[in-house]
């Protein structure tokens, strides 16, 4: 006797035909993909830097990374009271500027504690109240002075004023030279 074989039968037409649970959790997690392929493509077509972010009164500012080259703890040097605040950076004295004060969002005080921002090829230094943050960050052009939208990291999604060491050092006591 010959051994029995089973076919499987197909199903009848009348059988519904639509999207199974599976089905549908696949096509939404394509769907999500191919969206998030769209925005890749839109960001990466945007020119990007990266920027230390720095929260300063509720704002937020970037300067790019290679006009900094190095972040330590701020501690004052010199006599209180002093016109200028100085910092020791490697054996060497520097003078330094509140970053907060050089945009016009506070007042130059004696300030303790904080970060001391080393600008790279100039003497000056900025201190600044919180610790930077290095993020990517899409450069926009706005009419009201260069801008960005931080794409990573804390302040994700942030819009921040940029800054240049020139916009700092060259006339950053002169009211309205950085606006915020």
């Amino acid at each position: 006797m010959g051994a029995l074989t089973t076919r499987r039968s197909r199903p009848a037409a009348t059988e519904p035909l639509g999207p199974t649970p599976l089905g549908v959790k696949v096509l939404a997690e394509r769907t999500r993909r191919l969206a998030e392929r769209g925005r890749t493509a839109e960001a990466s077509a945007a020119e990007v830097a990266v920027l230390l972010v720095c929260e300063i009164a509720g704002g937020f500012y970037g300067l790019p990374l290679e006009a900094v080259t190095r972040i330590r703890p701020y501690r004052r040097a010199g006599a209180r009271g002093a016109v200028v605040p100085l910092a020791v950076d490697d054996g060497r004295l520097r003078p330094v500027i509140d970053l907060a004060a050089a945009i016009g969002l506070a007042s130059a005080t004696e300030t303790e504690g904080g970060y001391l921002l080393t600008l790279a090829g100039r003497e000056l230094a900025l201190r600044t109240a919180a610790l930077p943050e290095a993020a990517q960050v899409e450069l926009i052009d706005a009419p009201d002075g260069p801008r960005g939208r931080v794409l990573e990291g804390v302040h994700k999604e942030k819009t921040i004023v940029r800054l240049t060491a020139d916009d700092l050092a060259g006339s950053a006591h002169a009211k309205g030279a950085i606006r915020p």
